[in-house]
């Protein structure tokens, strides 16, 4: 039979400059990226709140993995339990999940023993592992397919020799909220940075006028009195005057009066605007942001549909798991125990927890 013709996919042609200097670029701006989510992700107890939430929502009741066809479904079945126990899966897949959806990348190395099984995972620093692949995310060089180097020109795939290559099935490269032919993944919050630093700056700007501007003022006005009076009536209460309230001032001045009290600013509750730019950035997370904070004044019937939207997102993230990590795992120990993967079927479960009722 003849072979298929190939296509434009199938082939491989050399680096276009032009590809390479965006190449370049595409790198630039994703550290740059990863290092700002970083920092929400340190900085912002509601963002960390977050991430954390889902993936333990995502994986608190674990999953499992049955084998449902296969001329070797039991020999299939040992396997993938025994490596599921092996690597301390359902207990390391939330760190998995939380370290993706902050990074936007994971990068994991599976250690073969001389047994031929996946005996380790590892991660690799999600900014220093370069994805060798062309325009259309394709490894000219399955065994030259990933780097782990620091040096800038990776960016381009011209590695030098001192970084450490290593071939595509030694590589988990788990990718979050991936676009179609992309090299790599991209942060949950990161459409969330510039909403992010609006709200941070409020913040602030509200934490410091409230500390400059809250107090109550106190004039003391004394009719006629000379300075060495004032001094005299400052010696004379100094008792009540030295009292250690920060935010308390006191003013003396020698005009018609008595004591007068000066508010601090009526208008140090406006926080309309911060609140917009809390609900843009959290609006990048499936989680809602009334399960961190702020739902005293929720209504009950929203919570629910946000509730049902979550469910929604929860679903979404344990596919994602299953279809970067899980899959990939067992696909390669299999193939490291001499099965095809293709002649095995089999479905990955995630078991609902709720609590029992009498009808149970």
């Amino acid at each position: 039979t003849q072979p298929p013709p190939n296509t434009s996919r199938e082939t491989t042609p050399p680096a276009r400059p032009s590809d390479l200097v965006a190449r370049f670029g595409a790198e630039s701006g994703r550290h740059a990226t990863v290092r700002k989510a970083r920092e929400m992700y340190a900085r912002d107890p509601r963002v960390q709140g977050m991430i954390r939430v889902l993936a333990r929502d995502a994986t608190k009741n674990g999953f499992t993995v049955t084998v449902t066809d296969g001329a070797r479904a039991e020999e299939a079945q040992a396997v993938i339990d025994a490596l599921v126990r092996r690597l301390r899966l359902k207990r390391r897949l939330d760190d998995y999940i939380r370290m993706a959806a902050r990074d936007g990348d994971l990068f994991l190395e599976a250690g073969v023993s001389a047994a031929r099984q996946i005996v380790e995972l590892t991660r690799k620093p999600a900014l220093q592992m370069v994805r060798l692949s062309d325009e259309f995310d394709r490894f000219a060089d399955p065994e030259r397919a990933f780097a782990w180097t620091d040096v800038a020109t990776a960016a381009t795939g011209a590695v030098g020799n001192d970084a450490t290559t290593f071939p595509e099935f030694l590589i988990i490269h788990a990718r979050w909220n991936h676009d179609s032919e992309q090299r790599y993944g991209s942060p949950e919050f990161a459409p969330a940075l510039g909403a992010w630093k609006k709200a941070s700056e409020g913040e602030l700007d509200i934490a410091v006028g409230r500390k400059t501007r809250s107090g109550v003022r106190y004039v003391h006005n004394l009719v006629g009195a000379t300075p060495a009076d004032i001094d005299a009536y400052k010696v004379e209460n100094r008792a009540a005057l030295d009292a250690p309230f920060p935010a308390k001032a006191d003013y003396f001045i020698n005009f018609e009066g008595g004591i007068d009290v000066l508010q601090g600013d009526a208008n140090l509750g406006e926080i309309r605007d911060v609140e917009h730019h809390i609900q843009t950035m959290t609006a990048s997370s499936p989680v809602p942001l009334e399960l961190i904070a702020y739902g005293a004044n929720l209504n009950r019937d929203v919570l629910q549909e946000k509730k049902a939207q979550y469910d929604e997102g929860i679903a979404a993230t344990q596919a994602w798991a299953e279809d970067q990590i899980i899959e990939p795992l067992i696909e390669r120990e299999l193939l490291l125990q001499g099965i095809l993967p293709e002649t095995v079927a089999y479905t990955v479960g995630w078991p609902a927890k709720r609590i029992l009722i009498p009808q149970d």
